[in-house]
């Protein structure tokens, strides 16, 4: 499968973007379809990403901008949504440096990293303090409430 990035308007007419796992481009709008989305554009991702991943800048997030993506993760992971459904959700609503980070972090989860390793490719985004206390939350199972003071202490 192939990563393709898509603008699309859903039901309310809101502009959508995001990026798409498919086999094809045509693959690829078939399923934002089937989201009940109207795809407007769908190209394949730039370079040769794996699948689920984009090609990875050296991305640096600022304090507001981190504390407030930490916060909607606390948020979603504290109603047992799964963190790589998190992020994407995340992604969606997310300025598209930041939602290529996120996607990019998601990547590395769907193969089979923890989350804190997954943000460990992403040094330049996520202090080491960040990363181990996101690796305590995933042993302790709290991730939401490490989520939650984290955003606490990036405010």
């Amino acid at each position: 499968m192939a990563a393709f990035t898509y603008r699309a308007v859903d039901s309310l007419g809101q502009a959508q973007r995001g990026v798409i796992e498919a086999s094809s481009p045509l693959a690829a709008r078939r399923s934002l379809r089937e989201r009940n989305l109207v795809p407007i554009a769908v190209a394949a991702t730039a370079g040769d990403a794996p699948a689920g991943r984009l090609p990875q800048r050296r991305a640096r997030v600022g304090a507001k901008a981190l504390a407030v993506v930490t916060r909607q993760l606390a948020t979603l992971v504290g109603t047992d949504i799964r963190i790589e459904e998190a992020l994407r959700l995340v992604a969606a609503g997310a300025s598209p440096a930041i939602a290529e980070l996120l996607l990019n972090v998601r990547g590395g989860i769907l193969d089979g990293r923890s989350f804190a390793a997954a943000l460990g490719e992403h040094p330049a985004a996520f202090p080491e303090f960040y990363r181990a206390s996101v690796a305590a939350g995933e042993t302790s199972g709290r991730l939401d409430q490490v989520l939650a003071h984290l955003a606490d202490f990036v405010e």
